[in-house]
Protein backbone atom coordinates (compact mmCIF):
# COMPACT_ATOMS: atom_id res chain seq x y z
CA UNK A 1 0.00 0.00 0.00
CA UNK A 2 1.24 3.53 -0.56
CA UNK A 3 0.85 6.20 1.55
CA UNK A 4 0.24 9.69 0.58
CA UNK A 5 2.75 12.09 1.31
CA UNK A 6 1.71 15.26 3.56
CA UNK A 7 2.45 18.42 1.48
CA UNK A 8 2.37 21.50 3.54
CA UNK A 9 0.76 24.41 2.24
CA UNK A 10 2.74 27.43 1.03
CA UNK A 11 1.64 31.20 0.92
CA UNK A 12 1.85 33.41 -1.95
CA UNK A 13 3.80 35.54 0.41
CA UNK A 14 6.13 32.45 1.32
CA UNK A 15 7.00 31.72 -1.86
CA UNK A 16 8.09 35.43 -3.15
CA UNK A 17 9.97 35.58 -0.34
CA UNK A 18 11.85 32.42 -0.62
CA UNK A 19 13.21 34.16 -4.06
CA UNK A 20 13.35 37.63 -2.54
CA UNK A 21 16.92 37.01 -2.30
CA UNK A 22 17.78 35.11 -5.74
CA UNK A 23 15.05 36.84 -8.00
CA UNK A 24 14.65 40.45 -9.08
CA UNK A 25 13.15 42.15 -12.00
CA UNK A 26 14.12 45.99 -13.49
CA UNK A 27 11.30 48.72 -13.83
CA UNK A 28 11.61 52.08 -15.03
CA UNK A 29 11.74 54.68 -12.75
CA UNK A 30 13.31 58.36 -11.44
CA UNK A 31 15.20 58.83 -7.78
CA UNK A 32 15.69 62.44 -7.31
CA UNK A 33 15.46 63.85 -10.45
CA UNK A 34 17.50 60.92 -12.24
CA UNK A 35 15.80 58.78 -14.90
CA UNK A 36 17.11 55.13 -14.58
CA UNK A 37 15.54 51.61 -13.55
CA UNK A 38 14.53 50.47 -9.83
CA UNK A 39 15.71 47.00 -9.08
CA UNK A 40 13.05 44.95 -7.39
CA UNK A 41 13.00 41.31 -5.28
CA UNK A 42 10.66 38.84 -6.20
CA UNK A 43 7.88 40.10 -3.56
CA UNK A 44 7.95 43.71 -5.51
CA UNK A 45 10.39 45.78 -2.67
CA UNK A 46 12.31 47.77 -4.01
CA UNK A 47 15.89 46.90 -3.58
CA UNK A 48 18.35 49.38 -5.74
CA UNK A 49 18.43 52.28 -7.83
CA UNK A 50 20.87 52.12 -10.93
CA UNK A 51 20.83 55.11 -13.49
CA UNK A 52 21.36 52.59 -16.63
CA UNK A 53 19.78 48.92 -17.31
CA UNK A 54 23.29 47.72 -17.93
CA UNK A 55 24.48 49.00 -14.28
CA UNK A 56 21.58 47.36 -13.09
CA UNK A 57 22.16 44.35 -14.22
CA UNK A 58 26.00 44.28 -12.97
CA UNK A 59 24.39 45.33 -9.66
CA UNK A 60 22.30 42.29 -9.63
CA UNK A 61 25.05 39.78 -11.13
CA UNK A 62 27.37 41.20 -7.94
CA UNK A 63 24.94 40.37 -5.71
CA UNK A 64 24.13 36.57 -7.20
CA UNK A 65 20.64 37.48 -8.16
CA UNK A 66 19.11 36.54 -11.42
CA UNK A 67 17.15 38.73 -13.73
CA UNK A 68 13.59 37.91 -14.81
CA UNK A 69 11.32 39.24 -17.26
CA UNK A 70 7.85 40.36 -16.32
CA UNK A 71 5.11 40.97 -18.82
Amino acid sequence: MIEKAQHSQTSAQELAGMGRALIAYLRPAEAEGVRGYAIHGADGTILGFAPTEAQAIVALREHGMELVSVH
